[in-house]
């Protein structure tokens, strides 16, 4: 059953339950009430029947009737005194004359002028030290029949006196026909109100599962705009964050796929094209008849492109080693990471007519000096490659910000494009494929570069204005000053 039938349903439910057991207990308290107030009454009337016939028993005693304890005296029964008695006696009230009945403790009737034929069973149930009342329903009418015990000598008799209260039964039948017709009238309503309630508070529920659907099919830019109570909105809210959070991932992965695809052609087209000038030239040796001359030239190319393949494996294996490793770094000092890597770099500056300087502060850092040393050589080596002119420059600055190391390298070559940034760390990316393809490079330094930044929790920026230059910074987190 749907969320929106379940409230509907409940709160029907637990609406007319509480408002009829409300109304049943309601009703059946003021009737109770009503027969307890005209049972109090009728024993009044009793109590006056029961004082005014001892009073006229008194009476009596003096005149030609004696009672049966006077036993030397020619005497009435008890019975017909009583019945002489209640004869005689006429009271009225508010309603008329009072009517009463006498019955004997055997519960036979003595004396009755009480029009109506009502039965007198109960008589007996009660004891000569109490009084009962019970409702009678006679010929469609109900009454009150009260009933008190009389003590006369040796003989006991029961006053009874009777009070028509149809009127009461009628008010209470009137009572729960009212009842049905507002019970009706309220399920009418209820139902409309709760229609609509259950209708808003289960809106937004459909709003959420019809994008869930929407994203179940693929469309993950589906959000939600729910302006309800709390917590739906926050449930919106979430609902809207993981939406983002699984397209961001989405994208991400496609990203990846996207990468890997590209990774892979990449390799494809570095292997190719080596191997199919090496098949050519090969090819050549083997059919055709060379001067030394030109034997020199293709085994030349065959082992320049051999070299190139033996390259692009070692680095490859490189980039895999480095994804699947953890390192041991070790605290260095700065002069003694530079100079190494300056003695290095100078020569091949010198050979391509680019100056180089190197500036740096002297510092404790705390790195893998091998890798780290890598990351340096790359870079240094990315910017003579970016450099096709004369009066090359190429500087490498270190100095501490904060408590960080960094390490700055710069150069006057040819920049890179803005929309070109954020692909030059992926694997075989090139900048200028043709110059990179002359100058021996497969594309893999910056990615190498990127995998070893990473492993020690450092940073690499880029900061380039095409045709100016291009500076690049690696930032060593932690840093002692020597």
């Amino acid at each position: 059953m749907k969320l929106f039938w379940k409230i509907f349903y409940s709160t029907m439910i637990v609406s007319v339950s509480c408002f009829s057991i409300g109304s049943y207990i309601l009703i059946d308290s003021a009737f109770q009430d009503s027969i307890k107030r005209e049972a109090t009454s009728v024993f009044e009337e009793n109590d006056i029947l029961r004082y005014s016939l001892q009073k006229e028993l008194r009476e009596a005693s003096v005149s030609d009737f004696y009672f049966a304890d006077e036993k030397n005296k020619e005497s009435a029964s008890n019975e017909e005194l009583l019945i002489t008695v209640a004869s005689s006696l006429t009271i009225y009230e508010s309603g008329g004359e009072l009517t009463f009945r006498i019955s004997n403790q055997d519960g036979d009737i003595v004396y009755d002028n009480f029009n109506e034929d009502l039965s007198n069973d109960a008589v007996t149930q009660v004891s000569n030290q109490s009084k009962g009342y019970q409702v009678k329903n006679v010929n469609g009418k109900y009454f009150l029949h009260a009933m008190t015990p009389l003590q006369l000598h040796e003989d006991l008799f029961y006053i009874e006196n009777f009070r028509e209260i149809s009127d009461i039964f009628a008010s209470k039948n009137d009572q729960w026909t009212m009842y049905m017709y507002i019970t009706l009238l309220m399920i009418g309503i209820g139902a409309i109100v709760m229609l609509v309630t259950a209708w808003l508070l289960t809106k937004p529920i459909y709003k959420l599962s019809k994008a869930t659907k929407q994203i179940a099919k693929g469309n993950f830019e589906e959000r939600t705009s729910v302006s309800s109570y709390v917590e739906v909105e926050e449930l919106s809210r979430n609902f809207n964050f993981m939406a983002e959070h699984i397209e961001e991932m989405i994208s991400q992965l496609k990203e990846a796929n996207q990468r890997q695809e590209t990774f892979i052609g990449s390799i494809s087209h570095e292997l190719k094209t080596p191997l199919t000038t090496m098949i050519g030239y090969a090819d050549m040796l083997r059919s055709k008849k060379l001067d030394s001359e030109q034997t020199f030239m293709a085994a030349n190319y065959i082992f320049q492109e051999g070299k190139r393949i033996e390259e692009l494996t070692m680095k490859l294996l490189d980039l895999l080693v480095l994804k699947k490793r953890d390192i041991e770094t070790k605290p260095i000092k700065t002069t003694a990471f530079f100079s190494p890597l300056q003695q290095y770099m100078e020569p091949i500056f010198e050979k391509a007519n680019i100056d180089f300087y190197v500036e740096a502060e002297e510092a404790m850092i705390l790195i893998e000096p091998d890798l780290m040393r890598t990351v340096c050589t790359n870079l240094l080596d990315n910017a003579r490659k970016a450099i096709d002119h004369d009066h090359g420059e190429i500087t490498l600055h270190g100095f501490i910000h904060q408590n960080d190391y960094h390490i700055r390298i710069c150069d006057n070559g040819k920049g890179i494009q803005a929309d070109e940034m954020g692909k030059i760390t992926d694997a075989f990316y090139m900048v200028d494929q043709s110059r990179a393809r002359v100058q021996g490079s497969v594309g893999l330094g910056l990615a190498i570069c990127s995998e070893i930044i990473h492993l020690h929790k450092a940073e690499l920026t880029f900061d380039s204005e095409f045709g100016k230059g291009t500076c690049v910074t690696v930032i060593i987190k932690g840093v002692k000053r020597c």
